[in-house]
């Protein structure tokens, strides 16, 4: 099993995020704005306090109200989110702020069920509630103008080259200003300034022209038409496609039935049987929209066009009685004809219409779940999931814009590079995703390397052989992260540095001191493909020591070999890759060659084209 540098971004930006407005921030200065308004507190006003307590008071009744119909189930959350604490602060006329972040803290957990909008609203209200108390405090002021201060120093490093920390407490600040409705238009600037999206997807519909379903239908099926009883059997083959349609509101996918086929059909009325062969042309559409809440799924739609032709007119009478009957029938059948066919097709749409839904039906239903409880519960739970995602399609190519960035974080300085070359997959990444995410998801977590590796190769799909269990004394490694920082990504002058702050180790139960990893490698663009080179054996030094200086303990030396060992196995030291296949059988697309592959200025950029087919293989179809 090997570590892939970029599969561990991917695995970290799976998830959707907002996207903010990318506006240029004020022509002044943020900083400067930032030292403007630190002379500019205002605290709140007993109107403010008194409609964010109502507020508050309204979520936790709707709350309740709820967990009142759940029974015993309903009382354990209730005790779980010390609801009745809380109800006896708000009432009272002078509430304990800190009771109110306790609740808070409590409902920031990513407890499964917390994601409802409920328990999210009451969050919210309380966050806002806190804050106004905490600001008419006699030390708020101070607490506001030191923030003020500190924030116009971060901002000025930031001006040149803001570092994760840096970025970290940027954001921390930000969230503390929106909490207490201070300073709102130096809030707004710097969020214009870093709010850019930070991951965008790409994908042309020469991508979707690769794909193809078969479809068949041989059921047997009985009708009435001109209100004679039909009975038929036939088979109808047909293929699957994909198209983008323009959309602003998601991405929207038409998924196209072309078929045909031959039926037989025997129609049945007293004593006359007539049968009749038909070819029958169809088409279907079912409309796909991709939106941050799901899938919707339209109905299916379908036209079809049946050419059928007599073959013959059988009855049970005999002698004349047979002959005139069937001259009857015959004439029947001329003049009756159209309409006969005009029934026929309305009636074969309304069958291939309820069997394009139910085929389609398993294969969307698990596509939505797997979004559903894979993507956005688990999100919404973290408060991860954002308010807005911009997806749009036109009939050439869908672009998925994403600005991972929590409250009291920040997104992309700079708008993305931009694509060279042909594009038909293209991927553009800023670090800010990676690290936004980690914090969020990994931040003081225990995991050991085994599953990370294991949740990464579920995640990508990839069937990795493993090799038979090792004897290795280090094999189990468990890595308890940094809080702040547990994984940051640099990316700038074609380097990946991706850095692992553990603050304790356990192999063979035994626990280790604090380290970090940083992994580098070169990624460049070769006439074979892309390359990515491992510049330098992995850094692993405790977070003291700020490079390969000072004296490391015996503990430190001990878990610094063991880490060594385990990357020394896990690591490519070259990966090279011409182009990649998106891991389908519906994809008829062959390996895509890679176009593009960049790290500079905080941004990856990936990208590939859909190679045209060999001329052979055109002539031979």
């Amino acid at each position: 099993m090997k570590i892939r540098v970029l599969a561990v971004c991917l695995f970290l930006t799976m998830p959707f995020a907002a996207v903010l407005s990318a506006e240029d921030a004020d022509s002044s200065s943020l900083a400067e704005q930032a030292r403007e308004a630190a002379s500019s507190y205002t605290p709140a006003t007993p109107a403010r306090l008194q409609q964010a307590r109502q507020q508050a008071r309204k979520s936790l009744a709707a709350l309740s109200s709820r967990l009142a119909r759940e029974g015993e189930n309903g009382a354990a959350w209730r005790r779980y989110a010390l609801l009745d604490r809380l109800e006896a602060q708000l009432a009272g006329d002078s509430p304990e702020v800190q009771v109110f972040r306790d609740v808070i803290d409590r409902l920031s957990r990513s407890h499964a069920g917390l994601e409802s909008p409920l328990y999210r609203g009451l969050r919210t209200d309380l966050l806002r509630y806190a804050g106004a108390l905490e600001s008419i405090a006699d030390s708020a002021e101070q607490e506001y103008q030191t923030r003020m201060t500190e924030l116009a120093e971060l901002l000025t490093a930031a001006e040149t080259d803001a570092d994760h920390e840096q970025r970290r407490r940027i954001g921390e600040q930000l969230a503390w200003l929106e909490d207490h409705q201070q300073a709102s238009h130096v809030v707004a600037a710097v969020r214009r300034r870093y709010g850019r999206p930070n991951f965008l997807l790409t994908v042309s519909q020469r991508v979707l022209d690769g794909f193809s379903e078969p479809f068949s239908s041989d059921e047997p099926f009985q009708e009435t038409i001109l209100n004679t009883p039909t009975f038929g059997q036939g088979l109808i083959k047909g293929v699957v496609r994909m198209k983008f349609a323009p959309s602003d509101e998601g991405a929207a996918i038409d998924i196209h039935l072309q078929a045909e086929g031959d039926a037989d059909t025997v129609s049945v009325k007293g004593p006359v049987r007539v049968y009749s062969t038909g070819r029958l042309n169809l088409t279907g559409r079912k409309r796909i929209l991709f939106t941050p809440e799901g899938l919707d799924v339209s109905r299916s739609t379908a036209v079809a066009n049946n050419e059928g032709r007599p073959t013959g007119v059988a009855t049970t009478l005999r002698g004349l009685a047979h002959r005139i009957v069937c001259r009857i029938a015959w004439r029947q059948i001329s003049k009756s004809t159209g309409e006969a066919e005009a029934e026929a097709n309305m009636k074969a749409e309304r069958r291939i219409r309820e069997k394009f839904d139910a085929e389609a039906a398993k294969e969307l239903d698990e596509l939505s779940a797997l979004y559903l409880e894979n993507v956005r519960l688990p999100l919404l739970r973290r408060r991860q999931f954002p308010a807005r995602i911009e997806v749009r399609t036109t009939a050439e190519r869908m672009l998925l814009e994403l600005s991972q960035a929590d409250r009291d974080q920040l997104a992309a300085p700079l708008p993305p590079p931009a694509l060279t070359g042909a594009s038909d997959f293209a991927v553009r990444l800023h670090e800010s995703t990676v690290n936004n995410l980690a914090v969020k998801l990994l931040g003081g977590e225990t995991l050991s390397v085994n599953e990370l590796l294991a949740e990464i190769d579920d995640l990508l799909g990839e069937q990795t052989e493993t090799d038979s269990p090792s004897t290795d004394q280090d094999e189990e490694i468990e890595i308890t992260f940094d809080q702040h920082a547990p994984i940051t990504l640099r990316l700038d002058d074609s380097v990946v540095s991706l850095t692992i702050r553990g603050t304790r180790y356990v192999a063979n139960r035994r626990p280790y001191p604090a380290m970090n990893i940083t992994i580098r490698y070169k990624v460049e663009m070769t006439p074979q493909g892309a390359r990515a080179t491992l510049v330098e054996d992995p850094e692993i030094l405790p977070p003291r020591l700020a490079a390969e200086k000072g004296r490391l303990s015996l503990t430190e030396l001990a878990v610094r070999r063991i880490l060594k060992n385990r990357l020394e196995r896990d690591l490519d030291r070259e990966m090279n890759a011409s182009g990649f296949e998106i891991p389908s059988d519906a994809f008829d697309l062959g390996e895509l060659p890679i176009e593009q592959l960049a790290a500079d200025d905080g941004w990856i950029v990936f990208s590939a084209r859909v190679a045209p087919k060999p001329q052979a293989d055109d002539a031979a179809q």
